[in-house]
């Protein structure tokens, strides 16, 4: 029987806040019910269309620019503000749309605290240099995460890139229709604690993207152990290895942005495969 009087609810709204939402409750009660249906339209926008599609490819593009401006301008003695502006002034004069939310950036022992920190700093003689960073073109985002060092290279470093890029390979690898969204995240806690990083990597390491303008580009789900979403064409994510070793202050990451294709995933943004180093 269908009751006329039950109306859905998107409770999971980024903008409802409890105490909205505590309001909305109110302003029903009496009149009809409320049903969490958070969902109906989260999983409607898991499957872009064509014309989604074409505009995250574009958003990759930008963010492929943004990053080469970054490799060019990130040199000892620069301001990481200033590299960020840019940056941003590459995507702007590519079309693109400001992002929904600041990108994650820090040097020295900041890069560890990827977006838990005020201020940008700048880049030492011999540094760490976190960048997570997004496009976005007709509030359709492509990311990107990587490091940039300054001076001598610590050997570990080059360890932790090895072990990123590796598990970044193989979550791509994982990101085809008919697995799930946690088998994604097996693919990379697999590598990266075989690599010797368990406990240094985080518990998630990606979530899908959409039309989930201001205040975030994240969409649900996130990549985590036992997430049971099953993978399918015209989903989109972006894939990011952390690696956070508070005992060294050592940090790396390696990120990028897919879309599933009928056997696969495309790549739309595309993470450096070698470890990259200021220009002197």
């Amino acid at each position: 029987m269908v009751r006329e009087n039950r109306l859905g609810a998107e409770y999971h709204a980024y903008g409802l806040t409890a105490q909205r939402g505590k309001m909305v409750d109110a302003a029903f009660a009496g009149f009809c019910e409320l049903v969490d249906a958070s969902d109906l339209i989260r999983l409607l926008r898991l499957l872009k269309s064509p014309t989604e599609l074409a505009f995250f490819r574009q958003a990759g593009k930008l963010v492929d620019e943004a990053c080469a401006v970054s490799q060019r301008m990130t040199v000892p003695g620069a301001s990481v503000g200033a590299v960020y502006g840019e940056m941003m002034n590459t995507i702007m004069r590519g079309d693109g749309d400001p992002t929904a939310s600041r990108w994650p950036m820090g040097a020295g022992e900041e890069a560890l605290l990827v977006r838990y920190h005020t201020g940008h700093g700048t880049v030492g003689p011999r540094d760490q240099v976190q960048f997570e960073i997004a496009a976005a073109y007709r509030h359709y985002h492509a990311a990107l995460m990587y490091v940039i060092l300054s001076g001598e290279p610590d050997p570990r470093h080059r360890h932790m890139f090895d072990a990123c890029a590796e598990a970044l390979d193989a979550c791509e690898e994982a990101l085809r229709p008919g697995n799930t969204v946690g088998q994604v995240f097996a693919a990379h806690a697999e590598v990266l604690t075989k690599a010797g990083y368990a406990g240094h990597f985080l518990n998630a390491c990606g979530y899908t993207m959409g039309a989930t303008y201001p205040p975030t580009w994240m969409d649900w789900p996130m990549v985590f152990a036992g997430e049971p979403q099953v993978l399918a064409p015209n989903m989109v994510f972006f894939l990011h290895m952390i690696l956070l070793d508070s005992e060294t202050g050592l940090s790396m990451s390696l990120g990028e942005t897919a879309i599933i294709t009928e056997t696969s995933c495309e790549p739309i943004s595309h993470a450096p495969r070698r470890l990259l180093f200021a220009q002197s």
